[in-house]
């Protein structure tokens, strides 16, 4: 099995594992070209050995974490996110997902690999707190985060990860049920490169926040305001004049919202590849937007 020299992706996941193909290209690289390693044996002897192994032979070294994913389901899941926290030091991607995470361990984690990492996805750990979120102002480089479902977390340190990291390109923060009109504000005004933006369920923010949105995010390109049940075809009016780059609108349960919005959009944004309304008395028309 190569190991890589460069940067590695290490994701422990509580879901059922799934095998993983590869490219016969990719089988042939070499130790030194070879930039993601994947497993692909579901024997839970085997995912436990590894992870000894890790503990082992990289106790007194400061080797980057040879393995890319850990998809097993087994109970030693958070034991085996300290073991990652302590071996991997040139992370570029941490994927933990529905997962009881310990603090401590993704403390080390991100502190260990804050120059390298790029992503940090944290879907459906609902134990994240603000504090958690607080490592990730040591990420500066930082491209995109995942906090779907993170619900604990309270605005204000959301608010100083974005601050510290104003290259993110792609923020999730669907269900994030405590976002408002203050924390888009924030958002709009740090991240000048966003791309993605998911406020799915953040059903307080009203045409105020997605007026701010408008104004600032113009390189957006994915829009996710379904269950924003505040905002009104006002905000629609915003998106349609100023968000030119739009590829990608999602408005279902945006219950505020009149067939005057579909006609805007459809007549205002030939761009966009995709509109997700889900609401057929909006339609002007019985066929799909």
């Amino acid at each position: 099995m190569g190991v890589a020299t460069t940067a590695y992706t290490a994701t422990v996941s509580m879901k059922k594992p799934k095998t993983i193909k590869r490219d016969d290209d990719d089988l042939q690289l070499g130790p030194k070209e070879r930039k993601v390693m994947r497993l692909t044996d579901p024997s839970p002897e085997h995912d436990c050995a590894m992870f000894d192994d890790i503990a082992t032979t990289n106790q007194e070294t400061e080797m980057p974490c040879p393995w890319s994913q850990i998809g097993r389901v087994t109970a030693d899941a958070m034991e085996h996110l300290r073991i990652l926290s302590q071996h991997c030091n040139r992370l570029q991607e941490i994927h933990l997902r529905d997962m009881v995470v310990d603090s401590a361990a993704l403390a080390r984690l991100v502190t260990r690999n804050a120059e390298t990492l790029r992503v940090v996805d944290l879907l459906g750990c609902h134990t994240i707190t603000g504090d958690d979120v607080r490592q990730l102002i040591k990420c500066s480089r930082l491209e995109e985060l995942n906090l779907w479902g993170c619900h604990n977390v309270e605005n204000a340190a959301i608010a100083d990860a974005v601050i510290a990291c104003p290259t993110l390109r792609r923020l999730n923060l669907r269900y994030c049920h405590k976002v408002d009109d203050a924390l888009v504000r924030v958002i709009a005004g740090h991240l000048p490169l966003l791309h993605e933006l998911n406020i799915r369920y953040c059903y307080k923010v009203s045409d105020a926040g997605v007026d701010a949105i408008t104004q600032q995010l113009l390189n957006l390109e994915v829009l996710n305001l379904s269950q924003c049940n505040k905002i009104t075809d006002m905000s629609i009016t915003h998106i349609v004049a100023r968000l030119k780059k739009l590829k990608e609108l999602r408005l279902w349960g945006c219950s505020k919202l009149t067939t005057s919005s579909v006609v805007a959009i459809s007549e205002g944004l030939p761009s966009l590849a995709l509109v997700d309304i889900r609401s057929q008395d909006k339609c002007p028309t019985t066929g799909a937007v």
